[in-house]
């Protein structure tokens, strides 16, 4: 019976590291403007912005005259207005094929 629980904190020890990894990879790319997808490819600009707004309403309006807009949601705990906006541009190299996330894709 020692011998199985040795055996389950291996394995348990062995995940907490795999996924800490995971997190901090995520984490960094997240941090680097989500890119680079590849070593040919880069995209620039941030996928979320939070806005300072007064209201739902307002934050609702948000997308109405902005191309680069996506959605956008009203979190009344904090009364904060998160807008999902689309990449800004990719820079590719022509030699390479590559295909994108389109456009408010998350994972």
């Amino acid at each position: 019976m020692e011998r199985l629980w040795k055996i389950i904190a291996g394995i348990m020890l062995v995940a907490l590291v795999f996924f800490g990894t995971m997190l901090a990879n995520v984490t960094s790319a997240l941090a680097d403007d989500m890119g680079p997808l590849s070593p040919d490819v880069f995209i620039r600009g941030r996928g979320l912005a939070v806005t300072d707004v007064y209201g739902p309403e307002e934050c609702s309006n948000l997308c109405e005259n902005d191309s680069e807009c996506i959605a956008v949601n009203w979190f009344r705990p904090t009364s904060t207005c998160t807008e999902l906006m689309a990449y800004f541009s990719a820079e590719v190299n022509p030699d390479y094929i590559s295909a994108l996330k389109p456009q408010g894709y998350s994972d």
